[in-house]
């Protein structure tokens, strides 16, 4: 959690490959002023991150702002902002879908680092869930609760191989434990995805592919331990921030997927109870009553 509110103090750009579609995208960062949040812009128009642009789709996250303009795979990038606290911040991409580099936040995150941080004397503010919210599809769900911001995800890879990890926004390094980990898919399921138009641009420099047995077929193996597993949480921590800024609650999912977390965004977005904005002094009250109240519970 970060105390203000943070622009990057000079423009900066970078271009890669688009997953889905396979084609060459230049993605331009801007600094904005204090207050303006999370904004894409395209000819002249400039538009905040908000749920009513959400396009639920399985495979990546779609904020779809006009009839002639939406961005997509959105997600990696706002988790990257999540992760080093950068609240306002213009983003332009020359097509619909954002570059991929390598499949994680990384490379989002060290084009933030590179631009350089700038604060603000300004507050953060966050999004304080008051009640909880659960979506399901099939056995897979996702799960927030009132509490302590924390994340466990339960990931099923293959018939006999599963993953779980975990992510405290209050003691976990995002940048070294979340922000590294890789996109993946199950070998198996690839050519089917290729048939259906995605993946395009995907290769083992921008994912992890799993064989049956869990393995990976990368020839450097794995970045992290539960890397698969981390990459949901990195999933989750972007999709959220559709929200327009970081959700306080404690979030249990599994097996996640862009549509679960998109659909559990819309649901807080709908019902203004269920939910309180708060500057940071307010949240550290809050989480500090939260934990006193847990600590005793245990103790008794």
């Amino acid at each position: 959690m970060y105390q203000y509110r943070k622009t990057i103090q000079c423009a900066i750009q970078d271009q890669g490959i688009t997953i889905h579609s396979g084609v060459a995208s230049t993605l331009k960062l801007f600094p904005a002023p204090s207050g303006t949040g999370i904004c894409f812009r395209r000819s002249g128009s400039v538009y905040p991150l908000h749920p009513c642009y959400i396009e639920i789709k399985n495979f990546h996250t779609v904020l779809r702002f006009s009839s002639t303009f939406c961005v997509q795979t959105v997600e990696h990038v706002l988790a990257a902002c999540l992760g080093l606290g950068v609240t306002d911040i213009i983003i332009e991409c020359s097509q619909e879908e954002l570059p991929f580099f390598d499949g994680s936040a990384l490379h989002f995150s060290s084009m933030l680092h590179a631009a350089g941080l700038k604060e603000f004397k300004e507050e953060s503010e966050y999004l304080v869930l008051q009640e909880p919210i659960s979506v399901s599809e099939g056995n897979s769900y996702i799960t927030l609760t009132p509490g302590l911001p924390f994340i466990h995800v339960s990931v099923p890879l293959t018939s006999i191989y599963q993953e779980e990890a975990n992510f405290s926004f209050l003691k976990d390094d995002f940048y070294r434990n979340i922000a590294p980990a890789r996109t993946f898919s199950q070998l198996s399921k690839i050519e089917l995805m290729r048939q259906k138009g995605l993946i395009q641009g995907g290769n083992l420099e921008c994912a992890v592919v799993l064989q049956e047995d869990g393995t990976t077929i990368n020839p450097e193996g794995f970045r992290l331990p539960q890397e698969c597993a981390r990459h949901k949480i990195l999933d989750i921590l972007g999709d959220f921030m559709t929200l327009g800024a970081p959700c306080i609650a404690s979030i249990e999912s599994y097996a996640p997927g862009h549509s679960r977390n998109l659909k559990a965004v819309q649901c807080i977005a709908k019902n203004a109870d269920s939910y309180r904005r708060m500057k940071y002094s307010d949240v550290k009250k809050y989480i500090q009553a939260v934990s006193e109240k847990k600590s005793f519970k245990y103790a008794s």
